[in-house]
C-alpha cells in the first residue's frame, strides 16, 4: 500500500507540475503579447513625439502649422478626467443654434456644418502624414477662422445676409453602474429572459438624457467624488459668430467647465492686515437644492474675427454657486465686460434658467476711520481680465455690513472699499489660496 500510495502521490505531483507549467506558459505568453502591443503603441507615440505636435515650443518659425497652446490646455480637462474605473463616461453631443429661421431645423443646418468641418479637417499633405495633419489642424490657430469662413460662404449661397450662429460641443457625464457579467453569462443562451424590455428602456433613457439641458443633468445626476479640491464634472465648448449687415464676421469661443468644489469652504482665512482681515469662509447651501456641494461655472472667452484669425484671450468668468445654462447668445459676449446673470444669453425657444446652488460667503472686519466694521461678502462672480492681469470691477460681490448705525452714504463707501480690498489689493491672495490654477492653467504661470 505504501508503494501504491507513493506512486499515486508521484502521479498527482507530475499532474500538478504539468498544470503549473501550462499556466506559466500561458501567463508568460499573455505578458509577451501585452508588451508587444505596448511596444506598438510606444512606437506610434514615439513617431508623434518626433513630429511638431510634441515639440510646440521648439518648432521652427517657418512651420506652416501654428498652434494655440491655450486651446491645448483648455481641452485637457474635457478629455483627461477620472472615469472611476469606467463608472463615469462622457457623451459628446453636438448642438446648433441660430436666430435665422431657415436654419432652425437639424436637417437644414447639419449639411452646412458637416461640409465646413470636413473642409477644415481634410488633410492637405501626403497620405503618410494624414493622421498627423488632421490632429495638428485641430490645435491650429486657424481652425475657427477656416470653419467660420466656409460656413458663412455656404450661408450666403442660401441668400442669408445677416444672422447669429452658435455651435456647441457638449460633454455630458453618463453613469454606467452595471458591474455584473449578466450579458457575458447569458450570451450563449438562445433567449435571454433577464434582458426583456431593456432595449426600449435603454432608448427612452438615452433620449431623456439627450433632451435634458446639461446644467439640469448635473443637478439630478449623483456623480462620484474624487476627493480633489476642484473636480471637473462636465462642460461645453461654444463657437459663436455673427454675420453683420456690412458683411463683417466676428465672434468668440467659450470654454465652459463645471467644477464641483466640496472643500472650498474649509479654507482657512488668508487675509489678515491691520485694516482688513477675513475671519471665516463658508458655503451656505440653498434650501431648494438637494445637493450639498458647491458648484462653480468657469467661462474662458477668446475673441476672433475673419480679419484676425488667431483667437485672443479676453477674460475668465468664475460663477460661484451657479450652474449656468447654455442658451443662444444674441450679443458678442467677448466684447462685453461680463454677461451678468440678469443679462444672460436669451433662448429663442425655451429659456433654460440658472441653477442657484447657494452662496459663497466671506466674513471679515474692515477698519474705517478708527473703527472696526464687521461684514459678510457674497462672491457671486469673479472676472479676471488677461490684458490687465487682474480681477476687474465687473466682478459681482454683494456685501452686507453688520453695524446698523450707518447712513446710506457711509454704507456705500464701506461696501466699495471692501470690494476694492478683496479683488484689487488681495487679488493674488485669492488666486493662490483658492488654488485657481486648477480652474485655469494661466493662473499657474501667467501669460504665454
Amino acid at each position: 500500500m505504501n508503494i501504491v500510495g507513493l506512486r499515486l502521490k508521484s502521479h498527482f505531483k507530475d499532474k500538478i507540475n504539468i498544470v503549473f507549467i501550462a499556466l506559466f506558459t500561458v501567463a508568460a505568453g499573455h505578458l509577451c503579447l501585452i508588451k508587444y502591443r505596448q511596444s506598438l503603441h510606444k512606437s506610434y507615440w514615439a513617431l508623434l513625439k518626433e513630429s511638431k505636435l510634441f515639440n510646440l515650443r521648439n518648432r521652427s518659425p517657418s512651420s506652416k502649422v501654428q498652434f494655440n497652446q491655450d486651446a491645448i490646455d483648455n481641452l485637457k480637462s474635457y478629455f483627461d478626467y477620472s472615469n472611476f474605473r469606467k463608472y463615469v463616461d462622457y457623451r459628446l453631443e453636438l448642438n446648433f443654434k441660430s436666430n435665422v429661421r431657415e436654419l432652425q431645423q437639424r436637417s437644414q443646418w447639419r449639411p452646412l456644418f458637416h461640409h465646413s468641418l470636413e473642409t477644415v479637417l481634410s488633410p492637405k499633405t501626403d497620405r503618410a502624414n494624414n493622421i498627423e495633419s488632421t490632429f495638428l489642424t485641430a490645435f491650429s490657430d486657424h481652425l475657427l477662422h477656416d470653419f467660420t469662413k466656409d460656413f458663412i460662404e455656404q450661408v450666403r449661397k442660401k441668400g442669408i445676409k445677416t444672422g447669429k450662429f452658435q455651435v456647441d460641443l457638449i460633454f455630458k457625464p453618463i453613469l454606467n453602474p452595471h458591474f455584473n457579467f449578466d450579458s457575458e453569462i447569458t450570451s450563449n443562451k438562445l433567449v435571454n429572459w433577464n434582458a426583456t424590455n431593456k432595449f426600449i428602456a435603454g432608448i427612452k433613457k438615452s433620449n431623456e438624457e439627450r433632451s435634458t439641458p446639461l446644467n439640469q443633468h448635473l443637478l439630478h445626476t449623483q456623480l462620484p467624488s474624487s476627493g480633489d479640491d476642484y473636480q471637473y464634472k462636465g462642460g461645453i465648448i461654444s463657437f459663436w459668430f455673427e454675420l453683420g449687415k456690412e458683411g463683417r464676421t466676428s465672434g468668440y469661443v467659450r470654454f465652459r467647465k463645471y467644477f464641483m468644489a466640496p472643500h472650498i469652504s474649509k479654507l482657512a482665512p488668508f487675509i489678515e492686515r491691520d485694516n482688513f482681515k477675513l475671519n471665516l469662509i463658508h458655503f451656505k447651501k440653498s434650501k431648494k437644492i438637494v445637493k450639498k456641494e458647491l458648484y462653480i461655472t468657469s467661462d474662458f472667452y477668446q475673441s476672433y474675427s475673419l480679419d484676425k484669425p488667431k483667437p485672443k484671450a479676453e477674460r475668465l468668468e468664475l460663477h460661484f454657486g451657479k450652474i449656468l445654462p447654455n442658451n443662444l447668445s444674441l450679443k458678442n459676449l467677448a466684447q462685453r465686460r461680463i454677461a451678468s446673470l440678469s443679462e444672460r444669453p436669451i433662448s429663442l425657444s425655451k429659456k433654460v434658467q440658472t441653477i442657484d446652488m447657494g452662496d459663497l460667503n466671506l466674513h471679515g472686519v474692515i477698519k474705517y476711520k478708527g473703527q472696526d466694521y464687521g461684514f459678510m461678502s457674497t462672491i457671486e462672480s469673479l472676472v479676471f481680465e488677461f490684458k490687465s492681469g487682474q480681477f476687474t470691477k465687473k466682478s459681482k460681490i454683494r456685501t452686507r455690513l453688520k453695524r446698523k448705525k450707518l447712513d446710506g452714504v457711509q454704507r456705500g463707501v464701506l461696501k466699495h472699499k471692501i470690494t476694492e480690498k478683496l479683488i484689487e489689493e488681495n487679488g493674488m491672495s485669492i488666486i493662490q489660496n483658492f488654488q485657481m490654477h486648477h480652474l485655469h492653467p494661466r493662473f499657474n504661470g501667467g501669460k504665454r
